[in-house]
């Protein structure tokens, strides 16, 4: 029986799994990452440069949805879905929602110096209604910070007071018609009464015999 290596260590042996993929050396990729990087060692020179790449992205995002809203316009019937479908990164869904993100910025709906920076919560905000959308920018919800969670928990709260009211406005109507129709039910019986008073006090008032 062959004995084993004594430079190949068993453990490598019996670990028959492919090895993890890594990008080679020269990849451009990694260069073109590590070109772009500096090094800091500040605080707030990391926060600065973060929060650039950050309202860069969502610049980015803005000018998408134009030329997603352009090609829309623009493009024969079809061919703006086949767009979607085959030639670009992201489904239709997706295109959809930065494409409504895009036109509440552009209409002024939505105040472009509170924007939060995902596509996802900006469209989101969007299919608030007008009264609703007017109550978040009043409360304070409109915030670079802004996280569609928060968002989905403002629009279930104003969905459920919504919900609410309308009961509440049920149940008031319901009430105003049965006393309406306890007041009519008074007032025929006063009618009734006020008639047979009247009866009575004029087979009273009779000639003598």
């Amino acid at each position: 029986m062959a004995r084993l290596s004594p430079t190949v260590p068993k453990k490598l042996l019996a670990d028959r799994r492919p090895p993890v993929e890594v990008m080679p050396e020269g990849d451009g990729r990694i260069e073109i990452l590590n070109s772009a990087l500096v090094r800091y060692e500040r605080r707030e020179d990391f926060a600065r440069e973060i929060n650039t790449l950050w309202q860069r992205a969502q610049a980015t995002f803005l000018t998408i949805g134009r030329y997603l809203n352009m090609a829309k316009s623009q493009l024969p019937h079809g061919e703006f879905n086949a767009m979607i479908e085959r030639d670009l990164p992201f489904s239709p869904r997706t295109a959809f929602q930065i494409r409504a993100a895009t036109v509440a910025v552009e209409s002024g709906r939505l105040p472009s110096d509170r924007l939060p920076q995902n596509y996802t919560t900006i469209y989101y905000l969007s299919t608030l209604p007008d009264d609703a959308l007017e109550k978040a920018k009043q409360s304070g919800l409109l915030r670079p910070d802004l996280r569609r969670s928060e968002v989905v928990a403002f629009k279930k709260k104003i969905l459920e007071a919504g919900e609410a009211e309308i009961e509440h406005g049920e149940a008031t109507a319901q009430r105003l018609a049965a006393l309406r129709r306890q007041k009519a039910a008074i007032e025929e019986e006063i009618s009734r009464l006020e008639r047979a008073v009247a009866q009575n006090m004029s087979g009273g008032e009779g000639p003598d015999r």
